[in-house]
């Protein structure tokens, strides 16, 4: 699902302005928008808040079409102050014959207390970057307390377009009907919990962009069914160097989670104290002992690790090495000897943290998958990672180029940056997975993803 930021969307719009009027994008929305109304609310009474900008005239548009068709309107909008596109859409509404009140706290508590079945949210836009207040945000507030469902259009009122930030207040949506493309704030969080069900339809301005949400859509493309005809070979060789004395248990996950998503052979590396553990529990991965030194790997290691990173088709070296000197020297080896991807997780990419020049170099000959949680993250570059996600957003996009590597941001909402600026963001996940070993199944995963061949 294609999403676009706040100024990408103002550059699609600039751009279809030579082929569509302002009014005509306008009047596309409010079409589309009372379509979706009638299809999905159509015996309902419609109460429509409309701000001053064009979000409202795409309301007003909307409340004209659903009055011609017959269904029950009313329109709150301020006296003045209105927008040129606004006022026409206000002009409009009022020839139709509908009803048109003032936009203040107390008429909109007078219109609650009838108990309209629907209130349609056309407050405040895309373009919203500073808190909401005054009699605004006393609206909002009376919107949330009433209990009523709310239809948002374009986005929530009160969220910001590209963090999913709330500035100030913003309206809690049952549905949002966003137009041309869902936005970054419709998918971060906390915006998604003001978002509810999201509804995207196209209003005639061509739009493209590289920033994507996961949906069924991409998985099924990114991950097309096996064929019948097939064998092993085809699924590749992923080889694993994870594991300590303490950490038996990552090199265990992360193998596990290899195997399942459907790696054909599965080789483990991990230091010789922990052998007979690793080995006891994995019955499908091939696991054999590395030298070691009081139960993490030992550089004399290297050598071994080297030659089966580069007879692998992907390697995946880090879950659970720890921080010794021969373990970050094997991720090291490794990294150089692979021939195939490589993906680094939790001490494998502390390993770099002051070799990041050895990291840029071997991305030039190989893909190298990073994925950190955001304390890994803040060693390898030497800053804070930020809470915000816009901030969050911005930050893997400029990492992913500068390093030129694909890197998996994890969180709430993990977002996957590749180096040719090519982003997802995935909306999947919940608060059950916050807990130990679940970075180790993700990179597994991954490793078991990457070993598939065509």
């Amino acid at each position: 699902m294609l999403l676009l930021t706040g100024s990408e969307l103002t550059k699609a719009e600039q751009a279809a302005e030579k082929d569509l009027s302002v009014l005509q994008m306008m009047e596309n929305a409010g079409r589309a928008l009372a379509g979706h109304l009638i299809q999905y609310h159509s015996d309902k009474t419609h109460l429509f808040l409309c701000g001053k900008g064009k979000n409202g005239g795409d309301g007003l548009a909307a409340a004209a079409f659903l009055h011609q068709k017959g269904v029950p309107t009313c329109c709150l909008a301020p006296l003045d102050g209105l927008c040129p596109e606004v006022k026409h859409f206000k002009a409009q509404y009022e020839a139709v014959g509908g009803t048109m009140l003032p936009l203040t706290p107390e008429e909109l508590s007078k219109q609650l207390k009838k108990r309209p079945a629907l209130l349609v949210d056309c407050l405040l836009g895309t373009g919203l970057t500073r808190p909401v207040s005054g009699n605004l945000a006393d609206c909002i507030t009376q919107v949330n307390q009433s209990g009523l469902p709310v239809v948002a259009t374009d986005i929530a009122s009160g969220l910001s377009v590209d963090s999913g930030a709330v500035l100030g207040v913003a309206v809690r949506a049952q549905e949002t009907i966003s137009f041309t493309a869902a936005k970054p704030g419709q998918v971060f969080y906390p915006g998604c919990e003001y978002t509810g069900r999201l509804f995207v339809y196209d209003v005639g301005i061509p739009a493209k962009g590289l920033l994507q949400a996961a949906d069924d859509a991409l998985v099924r493309m990114a991950l097309p069914p096996r064929e019948k005809e097939s064998h092993k070979g085809h699924y590749g060789k992923a080889a694993l160097f994870c594991g300590a004395v303490g950490y038996t248990g990552a090199a265990f996950l992360s193998a596990q989670a290899t195997v399942r998503t459907g790696a054909g052979l599965v080789s483990v590396g991990v230091p010789a104290a922990i052998y007979p553990i690793v080995a006891g529990k994995l019955v499908e991965a091939m696991v054999y002992p590395l030298p070691d030194k009081d139960g993490y790997f030992d550089s004399s290691a290297m050598e071994a690790a080297a030659q089966k990173a580069k007879e692998a088709d992907v390697v995946l070296c880090g879950c659970g090495i720890g921080r010794s000197e021969g373990a970050f020297a094997l991720a090291k080896a490794v990294l150089k000897g692979a021939a195939g991807p490589v993906i680094l997780d939790a001490d494998g990419i502390n390993a770099f943290a002051s070799h990041i020049d050895l990291l840029q170099e071997e991305a030039k000959q190989k893909p190298v998958i990073l994925t950190p949680h955001d304390g890994e993250l803040s060693r390898l570059i030497g800053q804070t990672v930020p809470a915000d996600y816009a901030r969050r957003l911005a930050l893997a996009k400029e990492i992913a180029a500068d390093l030129g590597v694909i890197l998996v941001m994890k969180g709430h909402k993990t977002i996957t940056a590749a180096p040719d600026g090519r982003t997802v963001i995935n909306t999947s996940g919940n608060p059950g997975m916050a807990r130990g070993g679940s970075g180790d199944v993700l990179a597994g995963m991954i490793a078991g993803l990457a070993a598939r061949k065509g």
